[in-house]
């Protein structure tokens, strides 16, 4: 093998080894710019992470309110027939007093 020949081969090498160089640093751009989209992911998945919990917070405070409301609704049903009967003996009572005062007056 002449020197010439071994001096192409070692070129050609070379050149090889600065063609991998080359794939490694575009490799390790990829790496990177995927690493920066996983840390972007993780954050956002944080974000979400959070606003479900606020979310729950609330669901939590607005079934406490529901039961509130449902212990009142069922206290106001309770409560409504004795309003309506105390309203019709009333009514009855100033019927009562309608007739006795025609009666005195006559």
């Amino acid at each position: 093998m002449t020197d010439r020949e071994l001096l192409e081969q070692i070129l050609t090498k070379v050149n090889k080894i600065g063609g991998l160089e080359l794939s490694f640093e575009n490799l390790s751009t990829k790496v990177e710019h995927l690493s920066n989209k996983v840390d972007n992911l993780e954050q956002s998945n944080s974000e979400i992470n959070m606003k479900i919990d606020a979310l729950t917070n609330q669901v939590v405070l607005l079934s406490e309110d529901m039961t509130i409301v449902k212990e009142q609704t069922a206290v106001n049903a309770e409560l409504r027939p004795e309003v309506s009967d105390a309203v019709s003996r009333i009514d009855a009572i100033e019927m009562d007093l309608k007739i006795m005062k025609k009666v005195i007056t006559s």
